[in-house]
């Protein structure tokens, strides 16, 4: 029998995150340590209104996109941080000097925060679009491994979504199929304001009617 349950991100039923500067402080916790959240709009002046409730459910979903962006930028310097230190101990076993200081070293170290804190506000926009997590998952994975692949038969695999976060991490110029580094931060922004407006749109039509 088990004795123990370990809750990995439990859901918080009764969250109080204000408005304005505490709303926007508040987010990045909750978005880092809580898979779903129910808030209180217990606001100065209260909520009353159904209008009132859609505008105050678009400056949450607003705030949700900017902490997803600072956790991205975070999590990418994490990944950046792991990834040296691994490099780092495997060149030391072949007796090789990893310089770090080196151009292509830093624009793609660079390069790997940018696509994440990119990614964060674009993985928002689809959890709202899809609100289940495996098949958001599920559908991502497809579209990686099966659909960038057809995109990039019909000859526009520089402007699918995973190839211009390629172009952004890779930091370099245009190259094999890919965008060069600002062209691919465009394109995967775009991506990223078109995912988070449909998810905004979505979860905002369907939580308040």
């Amino acid at each position: 029998m088990p004795t123990r349950i370990t809750i990995r991100k439990p859901d918080d039923w009764h969250l109080h995150v204000r408005d304005g500067a505490m709303l926007n402080a508040v987010m990045p916790y909750t978005a880092r340590h809580f898979g779903r959240a129910i808030l209180m709009p217990n606001l100065i002046p209260p909520v009353t209104t159904t209008q009132e409730a859609i505008a105050y459910r678009e400056r949450v979903m607003a705030a949700k996109l900017a902490a997803a962006a600072l956790l991205g930028v975070l999590l990418g310097l994490f990944a950046a941080v792991v990834t040296v230190a691994i490099a780092e101990l495997w060149f030391v076993a072949k007796g090789v000097h990893l310089s770090l200081g080196d151009r292509g070293v830093v624009l793609t170290l660079v390069g790997a925060v940018g696509a994440s804190a990119i990614a964060g506000p674009l993985g928002v926009g689809v959890g709202g679009l899809l609100r289940r997590q495996t098949p958001a998952i599920v559908i991502t994975l497809v579209w990686l491994l099966v659909g960038e692949g057809v995109v990039a038969v019909a000859g526009g695999a520089r402007f699918a979504p995973g190839h211009a976060f390629a172009a952004v991490v890779s930091a370099r110029g245009p190259h094999d199929d890919l965008l060069g580094a600002w062209s691919g931060v465009s394109v995967a922004a775009v991506y990223a304001a078109a995912f988070a407006l449909g998810g905004t749109v979505a979860v905002v039509r369907r939580d308040v009617g």
